[in-house]
């Protein structure tokens, strides 16, 4: 489940071995079905019993073969798929590509989640493009909402720089951006402009992707 894709069938007949375990008893005596299996799936704050479905725990797992290639441009894997499958580009733009692998095609599946819960961590702003990346920490999608007007589409958060590059230039914020979204990028902390930005998971404290996390967050 960790590298490949289940099959939805299969999932179903998993999820309905679980399911009977829980609501049956013994052989062919009559089954008491407490509650949808659905709703017992639901996290135990909302009233659920915080049980897994398959289809979704396995795409979860797959989020996070994903996230490896996001993070470790070294490794075999991601070399090899990277040369056929995103030459140009990284995992979060890639296509399916033609007739792809299997191993492609199941670790594409998990790539929503990590989609929905991505964004860009500032370093010196060179690599995050204002209008289309995810960056903005307590913004839905991570994006501003601002139209850009008559600013270029390409502009980079490093254009939202002093000459120093060491500050922000407060003036060209509060023109571009709403109120809520001048004191938001205003208040994100600076780190080592020297450094680059990277790309860091939004839903952990340590910004590293997890399987349950992710399943939290998957659709």
């Amino acid at each position: 489940m960790s590298c490949f894709q289940i099959p939805m069938d299969i999932c179903h007949q998993l999820d309905t071995l679980i399911a009977n375990f829980w609501w049956g008893q013994k052989g062919e005596e009559r089954k008491i079905h407490w509650l949808q299996w659905r709703k017992l799936c639901k996290p135990k704050e909302k009233g659920g019993l915080g049980f897994r479905e398959i289809s979704v725990f396995n795409k979860a797992m797959l989020a996070k073969q994903g996230w490896r290639l996001l993070q470790d441009d070294g490794s075999l894997l991601t070399q090899t798929l990277k040369a056929k499958y995103y030459p140009n580009g990284n995992f979060l733009t890639a296509s399916i590509g033609y007739k792809p692998s299997f191993t492609w095609r199941s670790i594409v599946a998990g790539r929503e989640i990590i989609q929905k819960g991505t964004r860009w961590l500032i370093g010196n702003g060179a690599k995050i493009r204002i209008w289309k990346d995810p960056w903005l920490p307590n913004f839905c999608d991570f994006r501003p909402v601002s139209s850009y007007g008559d600013w270029p589409d390409n502009m980079t958060v490093r254009d939202l720089f002093c000459e120093d590059q060491q500050t922000r230039n407060e003036e060209i914020i509060t023109r571009i951006f709403t109120p809520e979204e001048a004191n938001e990028i205003l208040s994100i902390p600076l780190r080592n402009s020297v450094c680059e930005d990277r790309i860091s998971w939004h839903y952990t404290a340590f910004g590293q992707y997890s399987v349950k996390s992710g399943y939290k967050l998957a659709p």
